[in-house]
């Protein structure tokens, strides 16, 4: 079966105050699976945090682009996910392996807003102490 490519629906209400965002990412999970080894609890933990950053490109402007860069020391992966204005995404996940999704990290994240605009990104770094996902 094929499935439609994925995409972020945006409602506005009428007097144009609030914005609703849905991820359509069927697809984009689908892509994902077939193009990295992971499977079981790495990759659930890897779908997980690609579906939660995907949105984030509702926020850019043409031209800019986004990063999601996050090195755990325990357990010890390194994820770097990056987003365009346009909805392109790639990310990588390193050990290749990887077959948990941990309780917890412990890490630093760096989220970079890039634009062309500017000579260099907005970044900010962060320190992660024994965080969940659903934290970060």
């Amino acid at each position: 079966m094929m499935l439609p490519e994925s995409r972020i629906y945006t409602c506005v209400d009428a007097p144009r105050k609030y914005a609703v965002h849905f991820l359509e990412g069927q697809k984009l999970v689908q892509d994902m699976a077939l193009m990295h080894q992971l499977n079981g609890s790495g990759f659930a933990f890897f779908r997980n945090i690609c579906l939660t950053v995907k949105p984030m490109l509702c926020l850019l402007k043409q031209g800019e682009y986004f990063g999601f860069y996050l090195n755990s020391e325990e357990p010890y992966f390194r994820l770097k996910i990056e987003l365009t204005a346009g909805g392109a995404i790639r990310a990588m996940m390193l050990p290749e392996d990887f077959q948990e999704y941990p309780e917890t990290v412990i890490g630093t994240l760096r989220l970079n807003k890039y634009s062309a605009k500017l000579k260099s990104p907005y970044q900010s770094v962060l320190e992660i102490q024994n965080q969940p996902l659903e934290k970060l």
